[in-house]
């Protein structure tokens, strides 16, 4: 169908193999989008599953138009389907999806809005993965960006998975295809070099949730093996067609971008990892490989850009030092970051948080940095030492004051990752209690209304992190805090940043997992009547807006964290109520039904009652008295 149009916008095809219930997830996410049904096209190119699944399939499609099933003998790999897919597509741009992931639900509307805006013929959504807050991260922390392919800027497309939208005319004109056979690796960054070498305008989208990967055991890159020969195969091919294909003026700094990926992350990370997990032929075999492709391709101005610490494992791998390239691996898995809340403020609609963000020994008996007559060096293994310059080691004074660390927002149930505005100030090397390391201080900065690229954070409960990248080594933590919680009532609307479980500085917008009015102080005492109960919230300025409080209920007095749940649930007793601001300070006014007598206050917090450490009286006469014992 090459050439034919229905006036659709985007045609989704979606390769299914025995897919299971997670095609539901597919399903309802298209399901919700924003995007009219009738704009886009949704074809499922089911691989042989032979289980089933073509019938549920063709089951879902019977009552929506747009969408088709397709059937084909098994090919064993997703590369197959997706191109079955695009020779029947009619869309004006094309984006594949695996068959147990989903949209957020205005990812095809602004997606598709910014593509036109563009002109783009590639364009690279934002991308969320379930297991991980820091997927896609690096390229989006420069924000919407209208054409990255003027500047040659294809690390702003990583990772180059396929979900993301291709301009359908571009991969007609120019025969663009996924790589086909049984097993395939990296069959989507062939595409996508391919896309990007050819396109005119690459555009980049990040002020809007589009895509969401849901980790599975059932993707094709938990069968990466190193020890197998095929991995080593594909991976020399992939780099000899980045090389390649990416040759040129207009791709240089392109291709060096995509060699030093390679080098770092699959040749040279991987490798010391296999290496100190097996000694065998199999990991012979590998750094053999391992060996082959940093000769070939880590040289000249790749070799030049890498940081401190994959230099020296270039040269290791190159000479095949097993011994030594096993130590680094010792060394590497010493050190880690810390970042630390220092002072944390609210103001208004933004809180602000004071980092004081390290990178050091974990054990103060294997160090990081040692001093000598040069100055300041890696404390690199001894076995290393004899194999490698002394000049490799010592660390220039920009290297000194260059540690990057980089704070974000991520969100607890829809995993959702915003950068956050950092003003970082350089402490170079500081002495810590296990060892030397670099410093950096900062103001993190976290205005509610913009923090999502722009838009309003939305309510969830946010934890705030911290990635760590200094001359190679490379570390992700959670910003420490120990202070106590910090409510605010801000347009009406709740926020608490407080300490979790793992001392981690987190924020709850929606009273999930923090109760406001607890957090907030109430005044132990007298507090009015059961129908006209008012407690002052010492621990809240003036609210900004009145707040309802649906989430408190009474339960009896002698009720204990082992009291049943369902015996909560069924003696609880509402507590609605009002957090308002009355003479410049905040006040929970609230009512209740329940009959005198001595309550615990339990808070509704993910579906079950929760209880607090207040406590609640209600004499005779009405009278209430708030106790915090």
């Amino acid at each position: 169908m090459t050439g034919e149009t229905a006036g659709f916008t985007v045609s989704i095809i979606i390769a299914t193999y025995r897919s299971g219930d997670g095609i539901w997830r597919v399903v309802e996410s298209l399901d919700a989008q924003t995007m009219p049904a009738s704009s886009f096209e949704v074809i499922f190119v089911d691989d042989g599953s032979g289980d089933g699944t073509a019938d549920r399939l063709r089951e879902i499609v019977a009552t929506r138009p747009t969408w088709r099933v397709l059937e084909i003998p098994n090919s064993g790999w997703a590369s197959r389907p997706r191109n079955v897919g695009i020779d029947h597509a009619r869309g004006e741009y094309l984006l594949f999806m695996d068959h147990d992931d989903s949209l957020y639900p205005d990812g095809l509307r602004r997606s598709y809005e910014y593509a036109l805006q563009t002109s783009a013929d590639v364009l690279s959504p934002k991308e969320s993965k379930t297991n991980d807050g820091w997927w896609g991260i690096s390229s989006m922390r420069a924000g919407n960006l209208p054409d990255v392919r003027a500047r040659d800027a294809i690390d702003y497309l990583l990772p180059l998975v396929p979900h993301k939208f291709y301009r359908r005319a571009l991969v007609e004109q120019h025969g663009i295809r996924f790589r086909d056979g049984a097993r395939v690796l990296w069959e989507d960054q062939f595409f996508n070099i391919d896309a990007y070498r050819h396109a005119k305008v690459v555009s980049v989208l990040t002020d809007t949730p589009v895509y969401l990967w849901h980790a599975s055991d059932t993707n094709t890159s938990h069968s990466f093996d190193l020890s197998r020969p095929d991995y080593w195969e594909w991976l020399a091919e992939l780099m000899q067609h980045a090389d390649r294909a990416l040759s040129g003026r207009d791709n240089a700094d392109s291709r060096r971008i995509m060699l030093d990926l390679h080098l770092r992350v699959r040749v040279m990370d991987r490798m010391i990892r296999l290496l100190a997990r097996r000694d065998d032929a199999g990991s012979e075999q590998a750094l053999r490989h391992a060996s082959k492709l940093v000769q070939r391709y880590c040289r000249g101005d790749v070799e030049r850009a890498l940081p401190r610490k994959y230099q020296i494992l270039a040269g290791l791998v190159r000479r095949r030092d097993r011994e030594q390239l096993v130590a680094m691996h010792t060394l590497e898995k010493n050190v880690t970051g810390e970042a630390v809340a220092k002072d944390v403020t609210w103001s208004g609609h933004t809180l602000t948080v004071q980092i004081e963000a390290t990178i050091a020994p974990e054990n103060p008996a294997r160090p990081l940095m040692v001093y000598d007559r040069a100055g300041v060096m890696l404390a690199l293994p001894e076995v290393v030492r004899e194999k490698v310059a002394a000049s490799a080691a010592h660390l220039t004074d920009a290297e000194l004051t260059g540690l990057r660390a980089e704070p974000v927002l991520r969100s607890r149930s829809d995993y959702l990752t915003w950068p956050v505005a950092f003003d970082a100030t350089p402490v170079g090397l500081v002495e810590t209690s296990t060892g030397l390391g670099v410093r950096v201080t900062g103001t993190a900065t976290i205005d509610l209304r913009t923090a999502a690229e722009g838009n309003p954070l939305r309510d969830n409960v946010w934890d705030l992190r911290m990635e760590f990248n200094w001359v190679g080594y490379r570390a992700l933590k959670s910003v420490r805090f120990t202070g106590p919680p910090m409510p605010r009532v801000i347009d009406g609307q709740p926020a608490v940043t407080y300490s979790s479980a793992s001392q981690a500085l987190s924020i709850d917008l929606e009273q999930r997992l923090r109760t406001l009015v607890s957090d907030a102080g109430p005044r132990p005492g007298p507090a009015g009547t059961a129908r006209d109960l008012a407690v002052e919230l010492t621990r809240l300025p003036e609210p900004s807006g009145a707040l309802q409080v649906e989430e408190l209920s009474l339960v009896p007095g002698d009720s204990t964290k082992d009291t049943p749940p369902e015996a909560l649930q069924a003696a609880a007793v509402p507590l609605p109520g009002k957090v308002e601001q009355r003479g410049g300070v905040g006040v929970f006014i609230a009512s209740t039904s329940a009959a005198p007598g001595r309550y615990r206050i339990a808070a509704h917090r993910e579906g079950r009652l929760h209880l607090t450490k207040h406590a609640l009286d209600i004499a005779s006469d009405g009278a209430v008295t708030w106790r915090t014992p």
